[in-house]
């Protein structure tokens, strides 16, 4: 993290430009309560020409400036502020001199340049001036603080007041070797890819604990120190946990592959991280003194638990408390995927189908096929097997769920290919209907969905069609009683979800109305097919392996860890 220096790119998109005649508006009243940002403000001369003179261009920087004021005002979060421009003036040339000259008079100089050139300072905040330079490439100002500017400005603003870039504390899924786990900053400001317009706490009180005075130097409010506790879900201290602590480097978006602190808890269920966010010599580079993350793997009976230590949770912790020491508890989840699944099928053997307390109501030609994804066997279709499973209660009756299993096509059309429902039927496997609620999983060659009959589902890209094995996850995760969200994900990464999908209609009128029997609690899991009156939704040609239903809508985090687990 650079706490000493930043440029920071301002991506200033999308102004309206145009031509003002002059303007003889005189400069507001300065303000005389609340935080007063005194502004200088250069622009350069053709800039200037171009909008039709000084007066012009001084009354577009008083109202913007205005709208500046409003923007941190209309938050509800902040101190009183204002900024207020006591300074304008015009200037030739380069704009980095005027980036490095001094403006003693004033708190912030803002640099703006309509010309450009290519060798010319970047765009950004220089926090050793506490300059702003904006290069416009165009000739006008007259929405330079619209949303998109204001937002960006309040960025590079909230930054020359001590604040820090959020998002670059982001780990991607496929960025983590050490486990599937990803890392996204809270919605702020300070995240840039953020658009929200609303604040962490962090910043804000960064802002206004330094006002117009220096800003708070991170250093002196970075604990030293972070002592973890481990506990149990009931809060009860776990003595002898494994721990490793691995740091992600400023910006990099990566979890280093190396520990930079291994340990086990003592008898109080304590660890202690010294200087854990400090970047060693060794691997440091210029104005890099510190890790924007740490990634923490624990582990203890074989379970693994994974989360992250951000910096800007240490630094909010040393701004509240004014303590060196970060105290912080993780409650240990012993939970395993083990405890929640509810049943596996290998198809290793004929007798895998019995396992687990389900079995097999009805099977229609079933092969075995030794090409399998997992262990020694799968099972192989044509279009005419077809497999179905009753005694599936852990799961019926408006229970979250999840659904994993492995499948590669020997197909490849543009229809509808149906290789696992959960619904009503009929008892006979010539006359199984289609009915309104139950659940199925689709794919063509371009998308996969997972349909709600008539009611809903969840539909996303993705190539399944290609002949190689494919890891597939469904799961749903109830909101209300009658609604759910559906998520889909393929080879560990989610590509589609939901939202309040209705999964649980009457099911038992529709049952009744349309086969004229009386209604049924329990829902049967089907593989292979989808139903006997839908033409669209063709039975599965390939190869299904590893089938495992589970009594909980798995999270990414268990996702990525089962699809590892091939």
């Amino acid at each position: 993290m650079k706490l000493k220096y930043y440029i920071i790119a301002l991506l200033l998109l999308g102004f309206s430009w145009s031509c003002s005649e002059d303007d003889d508006t005189y400069a507001p009243e300065k303000p005389t309560t609340g935080t007063v940002f005194t502004v200088a403000v250069g622009v350069d001369s053709e800039t200037v020409t171009a909008l039709g003179g000084e007066d012009a261009v001084r009354a577009m920087l008083y109202t913007n400036y205005d709208l500046l004021s409003d923007y941190f005002g209309k938050s509800g979060d902040f101190n009183e502020m204002h900024f207020y421009m006591d300074d304008f003036y015009v200037f030739d040339g380069s704009s980095k001199e005027q980036v490095e000259q001094a403006h003693p008079n004033q708190d912030i100089s803002f640099i703006i340049n309509g010309n450009i050139k290519d060798d010319d300072i970047a765009d950004g905040f220089y926090r050793s001036n506490n300059a702003v330079h904006l290069s416009t490439q165009t000739c006008s100002m007259s929405s330079l603080f619209a949303q998109s500017g204001l937002s960006y400005f309040a960025y590079a603003m909230a930054l020359g007041r001590g604040a820090i870039d959020l998002s670059a504390a982001d780990v991607p899924i496929t960025n983590n070797p050490i486990a599937g786990r990803e890392y996204v900053a809270a919605a702020s400001a300070m995240n840039i890819a953020n658009t929200t317009g609303s604040w962490d706490d962090l910043s804000v009180k960064l802002i206004n604990r330094s006002g117009t005075g220096q800003a708070v130097d991170l250093a002196s409010i970075l604990p030293t120190n972070v002592d973890l506790t481990i506990k149990n879900l009931a809060g009860v201290i776990i003595p002898d946990v494994n721990i490793s602590v691995y740091p992600i480097r400023w910006g990099s978006g990566t979890v280093m592959s190396e520990p930079i602190f291994e340990g086990i808890t003592d008898s109080n269920g304590k660890v202690s991280l010294d200087n854990p966010y400090s970047v060693p010599s060794s691997i440091k580079n210029e104005n890099e003194d510190y890790f924007s993350n740490l990634f923490v793997k624990i582990e203890k009976f074989n379970v693994e638990n994974y989360f992250f230590i951000p910096i800007s949770d240490a630094l909010l912790n040393g701004l509240d408390d004014g303590g060196m020491v970060y105290d912080l508890d993780y409650m240990f989840d012993l939970t395993t995927l083990e405890d929640m699944r509810v049943t596996r099928f290998t198809f290793d053997d004929e007798s895998d189908l019995m396992s687990n307390g389900a079995e097999i109501g009805v099977t229609s030609n079933v092969v075995y096929t030794s090409d399998a994804k997992i262990g020694s066997g799968a099972v192989q279709f044509d279009g005419a097997q077809h497999l179905i499973l009753d005694k599936m209660t852990e799961v019926n009756g408006g229970k979250d769920y999840s659904v994993s299993y492995w499948f590669k096509t020997s197909t490849n059309n543009d229809s509808e290919n149906a290789f696992w429902t959960m619904s009503r039927w009929t008892g006979d496997i010539t006359n199984d209907p289609w009915l309104p609620g139950g659940l199925t999983f689709r794919f063509t060659t371009s998308d996969v969905n997972y349909d709600v009959g008539w009611e809903g589902g969840s539909w996303g890209d993705a190539l399944v069609t290609d002949g190689i094995w494919h890891h597939l996850v469904t799961t749903v995760e109830y909101t209300s009683e009658d609604h759910a969200d559906i998520s889909m994900f393929i080879d560990g990464l989610k590509v589609a979800t939901g939202n309040n999908s209705i999964i649980k209609p009457t099911w038992g009128q529709y049952w009744e109305e349309w086969t004229g029997q009386a209604p049924v609690d329990d829902f049967v899991i089907k593989i292979g097919y989808s139903n006997t009156n839908d033409d669209a939704a063709l039975p599965f040609n390939g190869v299904i392996d590893d089938v495992q239903v589970f009594n909980q809508a798995l999270d990414n985090n268990w996702v990525f860890e089962l699809y590892n687990q091939q």
